[in-house]
C-alpha cells in the first residue's frame, strides 16, 4: 500500500547578525515534528486525493463495517478537560474531514445543534448513557443519517521546555575568519501538546456501535535559538531565553490532528493505485486534503472491540 501523511516534518533557519533568538545556518530552525505515530498507511493518500476523487477502481471499503452508513451525523464531544473550547475544535475538524473524503455524507452541525436545542437533553453528554444515545439515534435518523458519531475528550496536557545548551562550529563570516573558528552556541524549545479522545461511530438503523477507539494525539514543535555567546565555556545561565507559548496553538492544531486520524482511519476508504495509474501525486484532486492524514506510527490506540 502507498501513502503519506499531509503533514511532513518542516525545518527552517534564517541567516543574520548574532543575539538571542536568532536562527543562523546549523541551528535547528522552528520545526514541526509529530511524534509516536503510525506508518503511514493507504489510507492517508486517500485523504489527500478523495477529495476531488470520487470513489472507483482501486479503492476498497473501510476496514470497520460501515456497510449502509452513507450519510454520517456528529454529535458534540463531551469535554472533561479544562480547555473550553476544544470539543467545538474537534467535532468540526472531524467533520469537516469525513465530508472531504467523500465517502460520506455528513449532516451540518447547525442541524444537529438545532434538534439538542429543541429537544434539551441534558447538559452533561455521556457517550454511555443509554438515555442519551438513544436520543442522539433519535436525531440521527430524523435528520436522515444512517450514522451518528459521540465521543469525548479524555486528556489533555501541554509542555514547554528549553534544553541544554548546545554548540556548532561556525566561523567564516568576517575577514580572515576561517570556517570552524569561531562557536555558536543555541538553544531548542520544544513545545508539546497532547490531546485524548474516546469516541464511537453508531449504527443509527440498528443501535450497533461499528467503531470504538480511544486515541491520543500529539503534537510536537521545535525551536532552534541561537545565544548571543562565541566562546569555548558554556554560556551563562543569563543568556538562556525565557519559554515562550508562541507554538502552542501549533502544537495543539497538530495533536487535534493526530488523534482525529487515529480514531477515524478505521472508517475511510483505502485507496490502492493501479500497476499502470502512474505516480499517486498525478491522480485527480492532487493536494486536496481532509484534514484527516493516517498516523505514521505507533500512535497510542485502542483497537475497536
Amino acid at each position: 500500500m502507498t501513502g503519506h501523511p499531509v503533514f511532513l516534518e518542516e525545518t527552517g533557519s534564517a541567516a543574520g547578525r548574532r543575539h538571542r533568538g536568532q536562527r543562523r545556518p546549523g541551528v535547528p530552525g522552528p520545526g514541526v515534528r509529530r511524534s509516536g505515530l503510525l506508518p503511514a498507511v493507504a489510507a492517508a493518500l486517500a485523504f489527500m486525493l478523495a477529495a476531488c476523487t470520487p470513489a472507483g477502481d482501486g479503492w476498497t471499503p473501510p476496514p470497520a463495517d460501515v456497510a449502509g452508513i452513507q450519510v454520517v451525523a456528529v454529535f458534540p464531544l463531551a469535554n472533561d478537560t479544562a480547555q473550553a473550547g476544544l470539543e467545538d475544535e474537534l467535532a468540526a475538524r472531524l467533520l469537516a474531514g469525513l465530508h472531504a473524503v467523500g465517502w460520506y455524507e455528513v449532516v451540518p452541525m447547525e442541524a444537529v445543534a438545532e434538534q439538542l436545542a429543541r429537544r434539551r437533553p441534558s447538559s452533561l453528554w455521556n457517550i454511555d448513557d443509554e438515555t442519551l444515545l438513544e436520543l442522539a439515534r433519535d436525531i440521527a435518523l430524523e435528520l436522515g443519517a444512517d450514522g451518528f458519531i459521540v465521543g469525548r475528550i479524555t486528556g489533555y496536557d501541554e509542555s514547554v521546555r528549553v534544553g541544554a545548551p548546545s554548540r556548532t562550529p561556525s566561523g567564516g563570516g568576517a575577514p580572515g575568519e576561517a570556517p570552524g573558528e569561531t562557536m555558536e552556541w543555541f538553544v531548542v524549545q520544544t513545545t508539546e501538546v497532547s490531546v485524548e479522545l474516546e469516541a464511537r461511530l453508531v449504527n443509527a438503523h440498528t443501535g450497533d456501535i461499528v467503531h470504538q477507539r480511544r486515541a491520543v494525539g500529539v503534537g510536537r514543535v521545535d525551536d532552534g535559538r541561537l545565544l548571543n555567546w562565541s566562546l569555548a565555556a558554556e554560556p551563562p545561565a543569563s543568556l538562556i531565553p525565557s519559554p515562550h507559548r508562541r507554538d502552542v496553538a501549533r502544537a495543539r492544531e497538530l495533536a487535534v490532528e493526530d488523534a482525529l486520524a487515529a480514531f477515524a482511519e478505521p472508517i475511510l476508504p483505502r485507496f490502492h493505485p493501479e500497476p499502470d495509474a502512474g505516480p499517486a501525486g498525478s491522480r485527480p484532486g492532487e493536494g486536496a486534503t481532509s484534514g484527516l492524514t493516517a498516523p505514521d506510527n505507533g500512535g497510542e490506540t485502542d483497537a475497536d472491540p
